[in-house]
């Protein structure tokens, strides 16, 4: 018999079900709820324990979205969309965060494929310090236009000043045609590098405008005060 509990203490990972562990916060709850609204389909949860003679005992909160037709359409982006659900269910429990020490966003597909993805607090919470930052941006560019935000852009990242008026000339075009700005729905992120090695924090999301809605994408720096534009545009 303590053998057998020896070896289930030295497995890597254990998940618990419990009466205490089935019942979420309000927070959990309206986190897992805003997520179905977005994606459709269902929803579930798990709580993940692991156990480490090192480090001791940690957890993560694992939220799982099947039956999606938003999803299964949109399998490319998978990866994006999954950062997106781990941000949501973050905006919500942030204030107890120290109940967990990583989210975990899975993606259940029509054809039994599953993609999970790993998300610290620590990344989190810097994608979240860093929103401001983007929302400030889209601020910008809702009560100034886009020939503000190009002001906005760190200098020296395009080859020239021409190419850089050329490229926001094209954006400029497609304000024209979407018409303006009114709010903006993040809809996930990516930590990258560029081909110098540079951190970059790319953030993703949808435009509400006053014609037809549209994508952007925005590169930035992800340290925290460094408030620095790489690359804007109009899609993810």
């Amino acid at each position: 018999m303590k053998k057998a509990l020896l070896i289930s203490l030295l497995f890597v990972n254990l998940v618990f079900i419990s009466c205490k562990q089935l019942k979420v916060s309000e927070e959990e709850e309206a986190a897992m709820k805003e997520i179905a609204e977005l994606y459709g389909g269902t929803c579930t949860y798990t709580i993940n324990w692991k156990v480490s003679t090192k480090s001791g005992k940690t957890n993560s909160f694992e939220m799982e979205v099947s039956n999606s037709d938003f999803l299964n359409e949109n399998i490319k982006l998978t990866e994006m969309f999954a950062s997106n659900i781990a941000y949501v269910f973050f905006t919500h429990v942030k204030g107890q965060k120290q109940k967990y020490n990583s989210v975990k966003s899975s993606i259940v597909y029509k054809d039994g494929g599953k993609a999970s993805f790993d998300y610290t607090l620590d990344t989190l919470q810097i994608v979240d310090t860093k929103m401001a930052y983007v929302k400030k941006v889209i601020g910008v560019l809702s009560d100034s236009g886009i020939e503000k935000v190009n002001q906005m852009i760190k200098r020296g990242i395009f080859k020239n000043d021409e190419d850089q008026r050329d490229y926001f000339n094209k954006l400029k075009s497609v304000d024209s045609t979407f018409g303006k700005v009114i709010d903006f729905t993040p809809a996930g992120f990516q930590f990258t590098k560029n081909k110098n090695g540079m951190q970059l924090l790319h953030i993703s999301g949808n435009l509400k405008r006053s014609k037809q809605d549209s994508q952007f994408g925005i590169f930035i720096n992800p340290g925290i005060g460094e408030d620095e534009m790489y690359v804007f545009g109009y899609d993810y």
